[in-house]
């Protein structure tokens, strides 16, 4: 079995990486060039892969062309990265791009080969109905330039017509669209994750906090009190100070880690006032590698990484602020509590689990 895995985020490197370890199938991986790949263990994962590409998408900037001229530059990248080169099963996580779409429609073996959808994040798990779609005739447009029949799919991932198969951490919380078109889902294990991050990446903890408890709080993107007009900054704040004031008089441990975007550092005058027993880390480094060996209590709004660390450590240690913060909008809430995830609904109830 011949296979190929393309990728676009840390999280997907870490999937696609325990996978194939998982099965033990040849395979070769497309990187997209849209993240730090400094921190990766190249060396460990090309061991696991026959041959990984690095996919530039910044070669496809060319806003001073034609957008016909943007599409067809894509695809002739795309295809010369990979050539003719023809596998049995073609894994993706965001079937969107159209340099995916044109490799599973034009790089399986036959009609018997298998395009298989892994996870891209919480969006397999949330009502995207605002997504606006592009018209027939622009599909049509674009799919005449492509060569094959172009899917808009915009950050709707996974409903792809040529998808067999759908993996995914939490198959009983998925969104209905996802489950309607009667796909086989498979459930992503708790081993397959830790595989794929003990293979990526180096333990950046410690080794004197290693074993012990310790809390990681998962700072929002600045950005995300512009989007989510309901949401209150000072509010949010005071919920993170509270949350290091009670834990600190423990003294316990506290990794504070902000967005993989945010350059803003908007809580620094926070972290400075409780220097001792804070520690700021790498944001390009996957949450999930900083409880793969403590025990940890993980606290957000509703970042993807409660997910997965309800996943890797239990849903009992996981905390989203989302009633602290009144996000009316966050149609998470209801899959965080349907697996065990703790939503305290005021201040006074997160005391009292800290």
């Amino acid at each position: 079995m011949k296979n190929l895995f393309i990728i676009n985020t840390p999280y997907h490197l870490v999937l696609a990486t325990g996978i194939v370890n998982q099965y033990k199938e040849d395979s070769d991986l497309i990187i997209y060039n849209d993240f730090n790949l400094e921190n990766i263990k190249f060396n460990c994962i090309s061991s696991i892969f026959n041959n990984i590409h690095i996919y530039d998408a910044n070669k496809n900037d060319v806003n001073h062309k034609s957008k016909i001229a943007n599409i067809k530059l894509k695809i002739k990248n795309i295809k010369k990265l990979i050539n003719n080169k023809k596998y049995d099963q073609i894994f993706v996580f965001n079937e969107g791009f159209i340099e995916t779409q044109y490799l599973i429609n034009n790089n399986l073996y036959n009609e018997n080969s298998k395009v298989i959808y892994i996870e891209d994040g919480s969006n397999v798990y949330m009502d995207l109905d605002f997504i606006n779609r592009e018209n027939s005739i622009k599909r049509v447009v674009k799919s005449i330039i492509c060569g094959f029949k172009y899917e808009d799919l915009q950050y709707v991932s996974g409903m792809h017509s040529k998808i067999y198969k759908k993996m995914v951490m939490w198959p009983n919380i998925l969104r209905q669209a996802v489950i309607e078109d009667n796909k086989p889902i498979e459930e992503i294990k708790k081993e397959t994750l830790e595989a794929g991050l003990n293979l990526c990446y180096n333990n950046p903890i410690d080794e004197s906090v290693i074993n012990k408890s310790a809390v990681l709080i998962l700072i929002e993107h600045l950005e995300f009190f512009e989007i989510h007009k309901d949401s209150d900054l000072e509010l949010y704040r005071n919920a993170i100070k509270l949350i290091i004031c009670r834990l600190k008089s423990d003294n316990i441990q506290i990794y504070l880690k902000y967005h993989p975007r945010d350059e803003s550092n908007y809580l620094e005058d926070i972290f400075n006032e409780f220097n001792e027993n804070i520690n700021i880390i790498e944001n390009s480094i996957p949450a999930e590698v900083y409880f793969l060996n403590i025990d940890t209590l993980v606290i957000s709004v509703f970042s993807t990484t409660l997910l997965t660390a309800a996943k890797m450590v239990s849903p009992k240690n996981v905390i989203s602020l989302a009633d602290i913060m009144l996000m009316s909008e966050n149609n998470l809430r209801d899959s965080f509590l349907k697996i065990g995830i703790q939503v305290p609904k005021n201040i006074e109830e997160l005391q009292r689990l800290l």
